[in-house]
């Protein structure tokens, strides 16, 4: 099985062979597959695009602002400007956390900000819903690798262990936002449900969980299938957790690749859209086989600045730049499978700069607003009507 690591580690010495070596003849960048452009993938179809929905602490130092001033979770007044905003960018679908109501409050507070912003839609003609779906986080439950959710289910004599009766309700809680809200984000008729860190998720036999799961939700919900998207952290081989997602899951995705440390990541940051056209395809390729059969969805962001919230990081801040956001949009389009599915992070993450919302100045250093820039480079490069 190829490795990605591998391709990386092999890219580096490559790298650093070529930066090297003071001889006449000596490789250059264009010897390697570095030297090499990505392949240009026009839009012929629609894709399918959504977006993280977040909400950021209005007191850190941005650069630029909302055009519609600062909110949070219990605020409604930007609802119908963030729909509009979508619209604008092509987006089909928001994607909003929910933590397991393990968490209680924080459960009741998840709910209550996604039918606050059902209620928004509300307001908007059937051609104009940008429809929502969950980022499901299982972090409540205590799940590790020495407490697997399924530790002691012995299902053959109707035993489940409570971990496993908590993971399933949460899923059933779920599919019934689903099957009574139209506006949930249908994937070929199945609502999809991310789940954030999904790697994460220790079981012994994670395919007869997931069975089992799937199994409940349809009983109850008149044969109800699920789209349902593991996520996994950045640069990681594709079949790193196959013991996880195999007969499990129906897609995977990586957490952004624009998290980097800048004193170790030379050549990804120096070939960022040849190095992840080259890991989103391996991807794509190495889950689509028969054996694994998973559809690699890739995860793109426009910019991101870990400074924003932590002035000592030493991750690498990608400035917001119209082509490179183009690129990156290209490499996405070649590496997404028969969904056409593809997410972007963010549309509102101000705490990491990742945001595509639409921005005025705020008198920062100066800094002019990107304005609705990154809202319709989104749509020109996913869209086939502009």
């Amino acid at each position: 099985m190829k490795n990605l690591n591998l391709i990386i580690a092999l890219a580096s010495f490559l790298i650093l062979t070529i930066t090297s070596c003071q001889d006449d003849d000596q490789m250059e960048p264009e010897d390697t597959f570095l030297g090499t452009d990505v392949p240009r993938f026009s839009v012929e179809n629609d894709y399918n695009v959504g977006a993280f929905y977040k909400f950021s602490n209005w007191s850190l130092s941005y650069e630029t602002s909302p055009v519609v001033g600062t909110y949070n979770g219990a605020s409604t007044e930007q609802y119908p400007f963030h729909i509009k905003q979508a619209n604008q960018a092509g987006i089909d679908f928001f994607l909003f956390d929910l933590r397991s109501a393990r968490t209680g409050n924080a459960h009741t507070n998840d709910l209550a900000i996604v039918d606050r912003y059902d209620t928004a839609l509300d307001a908007f003609p059937v051609d104009s819903i940008v429809s929502y779906a969950f980022n499901y986080n299982f972090g409540a439950l205590g799940i590790n690798n020495n407490n697997p959710v399924d530790k002691i289910s012995d299902p053959e004599n109707g035993i489940l262990d409570p971990k496993e009766v908590f993971f399933q309700d949460d899923f059933l809680a779920i599919a019934g936002i689903a099957a009574a809200n139209p506006n949930y984000y249908r994937l070929n008729d199945k609502p999809v449900v991310y789940i954030n860190a999904a790697h994460n998720l220790a079981a012994i036999n994670s395919p007869e969980v997931f069975d089992r799961m799937r199994q409940v939700v349809s009983d109850q919900f008149d044969g109800m299938e699920l789209y349902i998207v593991g996520v996994q952290p950045q640069w990681q081989p594709p079949l790193r957790y196959d013991f996880r997602f195999v007969g499990a899951v129906d897609a995977v995705t990586h957490q952004t690749y624009m998290t980097l440390n800048k004193n170790n990541s030379y050549e990804r940051i120096l070939y960022f859209e040849k190095m992840i056209y080259g890991a989103w395809s391996y991807s794509q390729e190495a889950l689509g086989r028969p054996e694994f059969d998973l559809e690699y969805i890739p995860t793109i962001s426009p910019s991101i600045n870990f400074k924003l919230t932590n002035a000592g990081s030493n991750n690498h801040v990608f400035e917001k730049d119209n082509n490179f956001f183009r690129e990156i949009c290209n490499s996405a389009r070649g590496a997404t499978g028969a969904s056409k599915l593809v997410l972007v992070d963010s549309f509102n993450n101000w705490n990491l700069g990742s945001q595509i919302e639409e921005s005025v100045e705020s008198n920062v250093d100066d800094t002019p607003a990107y304005a609705a820039t990154f809202l319709d480079i989104l749509k020109q490069e996913f869209k086939v009507s502009n």
